[in-house]
């Protein structure tokens, strides 16, 4: 059986952008430094968005997914939320009022082409107290997940990621004249679907 955490949060962001601020000034034609740093602001805003779209990281990002049970050993994969998966980190069991277990790498296996890990015959159910364990997110996964570089990532979605900026700069407020809400432009979406992971 395939496990989707629906409980996860992005523990450390990239420390750098796909897109630089010298290509966005291009792409909104502004050449002027006085909103430096809104465009730059814009810039990480698209990635995020884009990056939501298409359920991947586009840079190396720190990732922390919870789950209420342990899945099955050798059964039931967890797949991880965003692609391309570099790296599975660790895998805790939380315990109440007793020590947090940190399982052996060498007791799950983690496919970094489809982004899963599954617990392998090595681990031992019976090696913590399922009494202790909490109600809620008492099994913890710590990931990295992203492309190898700004260089890496596809044309079409850095392309994306530009049009977006400058969509959210043409479109400061939320709404139009009329009071329709502002939505995603259509070619954004296209660009986006062309490598999205479903």
């Amino acid at each position: 059986m395939q496990i989707k955490p629906a409980n996860w949060i992005v523990k450390t962001e990239p420390t750098t952008e796909p897109v630089t601020l010298a290509e966005i000034k291009a792409q909104t034609k502004i050449t002027s430094s006085d909103e430096d740093t809104f465009l730059t602001t814009l810039g990480v805003v698209a990635r995020q968005f884009c990056e939501k779209h298409q359920r991947r990281c586009y840079l190396e990002t720190a990732l922390e997914i919870y789950l209420d049970q342990l899945p099955q050993v050798d059964r039931d994969s967890v797949i991880l939320p965003r692609l391309p998966l570099i790296s599975v980190d660790s895998l805790k069991i939380l315990q109440t009022g007793a020590a947090t277990i940190t399982v052996p790498a060498t007791q799950y296996d983690v496919d970094l082409v489809f982004g899963r890990i599954k617990l392998n015959s090595n681990f031992d159910p019976n090696s913590y107290d399922k009494t202790l364990l909490p109600g809620y997110n008492g099994i913890v996964i710590n990931c990295k997940a992203g492309y190898a570089s700004a260089a890496k990532l596809p044309y079409t979605t850095k392309q994306a990621i530009l049009l977006m900026v400058s969509f959210l700069n043409e479109n400061r407020v939320a709404v139009t004249e009329r009071g329709d809400a502002v939505s995603m432009p259509d070619a954004v979406k296209a660009l986006l679907q062309q490598n999205k992971v479903y």
